[in-house]
C-alpha cells in the first residue's frame, strides 16, 4: 500500500507535483523535478522488490 501511494505522489496530480506537473518554473517545481519526484519513485520500486521477494 505504502509503495503505491509513493507512486502516486512521483506521477504527481497534473498540476503542481510529479513528473507530469504543468508548473515548473518555480522554484519548488524544480526542486521536485530534481529531487522529489525521483525520491519517491525510487522508494515505491524498493518498496515493491521488497514486497515481491518477501
Amino acid at each position: 500500500m505504502i509503495p503505491l501511494i509513493f507512486l502516486l505522489i512521483a506521477i504527481g496530480e497534473f498540476k503542481y507535483i510529479g513528473f507530469f506537473k504543468s508548473i515548473k518554473k518555480t522554484d519548488f517545481g524544480k526542486l521536485d523535478t530534481k529531487l522529489l519526484s525521483p525520491l519517491c519513485l525510487i522508494i515505491a520500486i524498493f518498496g515493491i522488490v521488497i514486497q515481491l521477494v518477501k
